[in-house]
């Protein structure tokens, strides 16, 4: 047609989208989402990593107030909160961080899937923090004596609607709030 760009072969097609370019890590045709059982391995292998971290803290500060006296547990209590609240920050800090900063986490990077922007846009630590937040939020509840067991079963509840959803339509919570999803980086 007369005004139209003209190829090889006559008309040439509009300009790839956003999507359809290659992406770095990502390949030709755009982002294909991840697998679920990639990211419930993923999410696994950042679990025991961070309980790990976890466990040390716990064991560092439980041997501290093991040699305290039986009669000033206000020392035992305030190792137990301080080491809580090491355990939140690190937990919280590693998800955002590396999400924020690479879109993976070691266990994402370990099954070869990242997190990125549904807007096209580069992850960043806001982003990241917001995509977070449902967890943030019951992690730093978690800290108060006799509140942390109730959003102790808040975590366990977010994690099985999150699996729920992924192996239904491919999306968590995290991705919803976060107006992210998971994708392939092979």
């Amino acid at each position: 047609p007369q005004g139209m760009p003209q190829g090889p072969g006559g008309f040439m097609p509009p300009p790839p989208s956003a999507y359809e370019t290659y992406q770095p890590g990502l390949g030709i045709g755009g982002p294909t989402k991840a697998e679920p059982g990639m990211r419930l391995l993923a999410r696994i292998i950042d679990s025991i990593l961070v309980g790990v971290i976890g466990f040390v803290i716990g064991l560092i500060f439980g041997v501290g107030a093991a040699f305290t006296a039986s009669d000033n547990a206000g020392v035992s209590i305030g190792s137990s909160i301080i080491a809580g609240l090491i355990g939140t920050l690190i937990a919280i800090a590693y998800e955002v961080f590396l999400v924020g900063t690479r879109g993976q986490t070691l266990g994402k990077m370990a099954v070869g899937i990242k997190v990125i922007r549904t807007d096209g846009q580069p992850m960043d630590l806001m982003t990241a923090a917001t995509r977070h937040s449902p967890s943030i939020a019951l992690r730093v509840l978690g800290i108060i004596p006799i509140v942390g067991i109730i959003t102790g079963l808040g975590l366990i509840v977010l994690a099985i609607v999150n699996c729920v959803m992924v192996f239904s339509n491919g999306e968590s919570v995290y991705d919803k709030i976060g107006k992210t999803m998971v994708v392939s980086a092979k």
